[in-house]
């Protein structure tokens, strides 16, 4: 008899389920908890999304996009570091799936310690994730649809990525390039300057401190194989600048590498 009850017992426990979900978050969804946009390539479980609206000399400001809701998102989850060294910021819940976080930023490299994630809601995102902030430059994409045309985007290394079958012969050259400001009044193209291979820095020129779009039209141009690339836009919306003398120097980073026609 004693046996049948136990048997009965394990029988009404097996069957007895706990709902997995962790405030409104299903566990079992926790490697695509955070949503991968358009960005961050090498992860699938965040996204930062520059903010769009204004960035200062002395305050830069990220958007964090998540997958699921998340109701109380805090700073005890977030730990924020510049070059290795804790510094503190601002978070701002714009709603369940959207926080913000603004900080003071300087050149160099920031990145987002997450472990606390894990603990709270039993998630599995990775340790720490890195993006950059060039002299308070923090470049942006625009809209989704305006995106249409951009092969790739990474701003972990501040960069928008265009991507060419191979490395372009004189692709720093300013003559293979035509540019289109959101805000063309006085605007003067300085040089691009090539750091690497595939990776180029824009230097211009303006009378305005406003927030712009620059689109970035390469013209068709012979690889290394003497093969004709395809042309292809970059949309990139550009917040930072210096001043100098009466002109405003600014500068935003993009990089070549592979489109297919």
């Amino acid at each position: 008899m004693s046996k049948r009850i136990l048997f009965t017992l394990i029988i009404f426990l097996l069957s007895c389920r706990i709902d997995p979900k962790l405030n409104g978050i299903d566990p079992s969804s926790a490697n695509s908890l955070f949503s991968n946009l358009l960005i961050f390539q090498n992860s699938s479980d965040i996204s930062f999304v520059p903010q769009l609206g204004t960035v200062t000399n002395d305050l830069s400001k990220i958007a964090i996009m998540l997958k699921y809701e998340v109701s109380d998102l805090s700073k005890e989850d977030l730990i924020l570091y510049n070059n290795a060294i804790r510094i503190d910021y601002t978070l701002v819940k714009v709603s369940n799936k959207s926080y913000e976080i603004s900080f003071q930023g300087e050149e160099g490299k920031f990145s987002l310690d997450l472990v606390n994630l894990k603990t709270k809601y039993n998630l599995t995102p990775p340790a720490s994730e890195a993006f950059w902030v060039l002299d308070q430059n923090v470049p942006s994409i625009t809209t989704e649809s305006k995106m249409q045309n951009v092969h790739s985007v990474d701003l972990s290394e501040g960069n928008v990525i265009l991507t060419y079958s191979e490395a372009v012969v004189g692709a720093e050259d300013l003559s293979n390039y035509e540019f289109i400001f959101s805000d063309p009044s006085e605007i003067q193209v300085l040089k691009i300057l090539k750091s690497d291979e595939m990776n180029y820095r824009l230097f211009f020129q303006s009378y305005t401190d406003k927030p712009m779009i620059i689109k970035v039209i390469p013209r068709r141009v012979r690889d290394y194989a003497g093969i004709l690339v395809p042309s292809e836009e970059i949309i990139i919306n550009v917040y930072g600048f210096r001043n100098v003398g009466n002109m405003i120097e600014r500068r935003c980073d993009f990089s070549a590498i592979a489109i297919d026609e």
